[in-house]
């Protein structure tokens, strides 16, 4: 199965091509007030239901607008595709990468599913994603199995991400 790490405004985003922005608005609202009063599992499912795929959890990226870069400490597993995210709504979340049904039920077509900005991996399951919110630079650690073997995904760091990507 595959996953991504991603801003969660690029999926929200996505029910515009099905319906107009006032509805994409007042999901997007609905949104960050549970992620606010609820926390990020409460938003998570809210938009799994409204996306019609799920969304594991949601943090804050606690430094606002960034980039950052998913990174292995498995080096024997290969399950990072694309280890690059954004987080352009100072967000991040973990989720299911929708197959073709998924897609056609959210747009109204089997047109491939526009990501932007997404680190994506693959895991034999659903991983564990623990979020570590910091006020001045949140992480992802994500815990699974592909193909039988045990991988550990991170985010980068403060520290790392002013090496690499600054």
């Amino acid at each position: 199965m595959q996953y991504f790490v991603i801003d969660p405004c690029y999926l929200s985003q996505q029910l515009c091509l099905k319906h107009d922005e006032e509805y994409e608005r007042n999901v997007w609202d609905t949104f960050v007030d549970k992620l606010e009063n609820e926390g990020g599992k409460a938003a998570a499912t809210y938009l799994s239901e409204q996306m019609g795929f799920k969304i594991i959890d949601v943090c804050r990226t606690g430094y606002g607008d960034w980039e950052n870069r998913m990174v292995s400490d498995t080096p024997d597993v290969d399950n990072l595709l694309d280890a690059y995210f954004y987080a352009d709504a100072g967000m991040f979340c973990v989720a299911e990468k929708p197959n073709s049904e998924q897609v056609k039920a959210l747009m109204g077509t089997e047109k491939r599913f526009f990501v932007m900005s997404g680190a994506e991996f693959e895991s034999d399951q659903e991983p564990q994603v623990e979020f570590h919110y910091d006020p001045d630079w949140s992480t992802v650690d994500i815990r699974g199995t592909f193909q039988g073997k045990p991988y550990h995904l991170r985010s980068m760091n403060v520290e790392e991400a002013d090496r690499y990507l600054m």
